[in-house]
């Protein structure tokens, strides 16, 4: 992004302006002293009243905003900034080579600067450079937008699809939970202490009176056989509906577990299913971000 305040000059123009005085030129080899100085003369004085004009719009820019807004001023001022560092920088240079020259000393190698001034105002980012150099930041900087989209969409699809494995691990251990208690309550061999002393006390008591009326118990009893056996038939029967209802308890328990236990499957099939899903859609997006990060970090090392 370079759109700036349209009562401003573009940071290229100024770019545009600097390159006029061609002051590189001073370091040609072909130059006598004299031609040399000439040029970090004309050089000097061309670069004091550019970086004198810069700065009033440096100023200018600046008078925009108040204290609460300093962050937004200095993202606008940045490119203008290295701007007239540039100029500081060249207007240095200059002097230590008018110093070298009227040393005796041998004159540096020469050298350029970026024709183009290119970079992003959101983030601050400035750079210079020549016209493939700022074609090449224009791709860095879309391949960057599509980076941070596919990185944001991936996080988010990875937090679903972890999710989905921690609902069905979960599901998974309450099934085995389940599938135990059902087992443990579901067989012979585990009936239940109270049913079973219950049933062991019914079919003692059938016992007795069913002897007290075949064999009779002798006359050793205050009472007779047939009062004996009644009291034991009803004690026989009261105890048979106990055992009918601990064991309706029980049969109402294991089906309450089996239906748990349909359910759960049930769950576990459909969270099963959503888990699967949510990876078939990660599995795209993490090869295709794992491109673009590829294509993203080549084109940052340029920079």
């Amino acid at each position: 992004m370079t759109d700036f305040h349209y009562n401003d000059v573009p940071p290229q123009n100024w770019l545009d302006e600097l390159h006029s005085f061609n002051v590189t030129r001073a370091w040609e080899v072909g130059l006598n002293d004299t031609q040399r100085i000439n040029l970090v003369g004309r050089g000097h004085a061309q670069l004091k009243d550019w970086r004198i004009a810069l700065q009033a719009q440096i100023k200018k820019i600046e008078g925009r905003y108040d204290s609460s807004n300093r962050a937004k001023m200095k993202k606008a001022t940045a490119p203008y900034q290295i701007l007239d560092k540039l100029g500081n920088d060249l207007y240095k240079q200059l002097h230590d080579l008018d110093t070298r020259v009227k040393d005796g000393r041998a004159v540096p190698m020469g050298f350029e600067f970026g024709t183009r001034i290119f970079g992003d105002l959101p983030t601050n980012r400035w750079q210079f450079g020549d016209q493939e150099d700022e074609h090449r930041w224009r791709d860095y900087l879309s391949v960057e937008r599509r980076y941070v989209s596919l990185t944001k969409e991936y996080k988010v699809q990875s937090r679903g699809y972890n999710n989905a494995k921690k609902r069905v691990t979960e599901a998974q251990a309450e099934l085995e939970s389940l599938r135990t208690q059902y087992q443990q309550k579901s067989g012979w061999a585990q009936i239940g202490v109270r049913l079973l002393i219950v049933i062991t006390i019914v079919i003692l008591c059938l016992a007795l009176g069913m002897t007290a009326i075949v064999v009779g118990l002798g006359d050793g009893l205050a009472l007779s056989d047939d009062i004996f056996a009644a009291v034991m038939f009803l004690l026989a029967l009261i105890g048979a509906m106990i055992a009918f209802v601990l064991a309706r308890r029980r049969r109402f328990a294991i089906a309450k577990l089996q239906e748990e236990l349909l359910d759960t499957e049930m769950i576990l099939k459909d969270i099963t299913t959503e888990a699967k899903r949510q990876r078939q859609y990660l599995l795209p997006t993490r090869q295709t971000l794992k491109e673009v990060k590829a294509d993203y970090e080549a084109l940052k090392a340029t920079f």
